[in-house]
């Protein structure tokens, strides 16, 4: 297996003295390059699929959505989707089951893995699943003449990944996923040297990233296609680092929200208002493999088929493309949330001893969240934002009080 590290998140043979080219334009759809796409998966997650549909629909901005339920799902999305069909007109929302989209369960039996039990291979037929629909989802979406598409979960947000004092050091990421590969992976890696200019320049492009609410995802794609550092040049397979974010909260809930909009929302109803521990930057450990955001108008059809890997994009086979957080300019912050948002009734790998460990994560703060949702308000209006965010944060009947310290963090924020 070869194992390289990508600055560029794609497997780019460049030299240390080659620029990157510019986007060739006549690849690109011009009316859609300021708007995004998403292929989601969702099963039983309508109170957190309110939140990321309004915050990603504010920072993408989401435009496009094609959206499959896991056929094991107990309750629909239909409410949520029709409220965004019925109050928002530029988001256009597509939804498929298992016959719009090429997957075949049976295809997954191998004599290889005939023999193996039930559970292993239901889980290798919900992977199948999923990267069959991804690939579908991005072929469809090609056809439609978009450009990057997003593959996130419910359960995750893309940010621009600002510098922090707290970043890791180039030293200190390589080493640490180096430490999270098996010996023969790790002997092969360390041939591979950073190229230090392009990382000056990307730390250079990092410092000046927009906060949330100032610019969107796409208007600073856009923004910087003719700097000949800007990833997003050559890159149409491009991987997010994750962020874990666990369910530690502060002793005070800090907010930057104006008082106008603080009066309207719960900020302990949302995610991304609500929970700002994480795990350590750059580590594998808890934030594990990235997301793939792709521009399908430049990537060819027949390298969209037969699947899409949800952590690795298009292109790849045995190889792993090093996600580096001190390398990328977005990210995915991956939410936790509450035991209620968590747990899954049947599903014994989401368990308490599981999630109390994923909890108690504090490895460092960030509040660069907590722009979106007043720049959200003043976007659609607080009429609409009131329809389109009723019943976030409420987990059906599993949804609780959850202690004493909320109702303390509740009072603060209204005193």
């Amino acid at each position: 297996m070869h194992i390289h590290v990508s600055f560029f998140n794609e497997s780019l043979k460049l030299q240390d003295n080659v620029v990157p080219q510019q986007f060739n334009k006549k690849n690109i759809n011009h009316a859609t390059d300021q708007e995004a796409s998403a292929c989601l998966i969702i099963k039983d997650d309508n109170p957190r699929l309110i939140e990321w549909l309004a915050y990603h629909y504010q920072v993408l901005p989401l435009r496009t959505l094609i959206l499959t339920a896991d056929p094991l799902s107990r309750t629909s999305p239909k409410e949520v989707l029709d409220r965004w069909r019925n109050n928002v007109k530029d988001l256009e929302i597509i939804v498929w089951d298992e016959y719009d989209f090429d997957f075949n369960g049976t295809s997954i039996i191998t004599p290889d893995n005939k023999d193996s039990d039930l559970f292993t291979l239901a889980e290798q037929a919900l992977v199948a699943r999923q990267r069959s629909f991804y690939s579908s989802c991005a072929i469809h979406l090609k056809k439609m003449k978009k450009s990057w598409v997003f593959i996130v979960d419910v359960d995750e947000y893309v940010a621009f990944n600002k510098a922090h004092h707290d970043d890791p050091s180039k030293t200190e990421e390589l080493e640490n996923h180096l430490n999270a590969l098996p010996e023969i992976k790790r002997s092969r890696q360390r041939k591979h040297r950073w190229r230090t200019h392009f990382e000056e320049n990307l730390l250079r492009l990092r410092r000046n990233l927009p906060e949330i609410g100032q610019e969107t995802v796409m208007e600073y794609i856009h923004r910087i296609r003719e700097d000949p550092f800007s990833p997003f040049v050559t890159s149409t397979n491009y991987v997010m680092p994750r962020l874990f974010f666990s369910s530690k909260e502060p002793s005070r809930l800090e907010t930057s929200m104006p008082p106008s909009v603080r009066t309207s929302f719960d900020p302990l109803k949302f995610d991304t208002l609500r929970y700002f521990r994480h795990a350590e930057k750059g580590s594998f450990k808890w934030n594990r493999y990235g997301k793939s955001m792709l521009d399908v108008s430049r990537i060819p059809f027949e390298h969209l088929r037969p699947v899409i890997h949800e952590h690795l994009g298009v292109g790849y086979t045995d190889d792993y493309d090093s996600v580096f957080y001190s390398q990328s300019l977005f990210r995915v912050n991956h939410y936790l949330g509450s035991w209620d948002a968590y747990s899954r009734e049947g599903d014994d790998r989401r368990n308490r001893n599981d999630y109390r460990g994923k909890a108690r994560i504090n490895e460092g703060t960030t509040f660069d969240m907590q722009p979106w949702l007043e720049a959200f308000v003043q976007n659609v209006g607080i009429d609409r934002a009131l329809k389109l965010l009723e019943g976030i944060g409420e987990h059906g009947v599993k949804q609780r009080t959850r202690s004493k310290k909320i109702a303390e963090i509740r009072k603060q924020l209204s005193a």
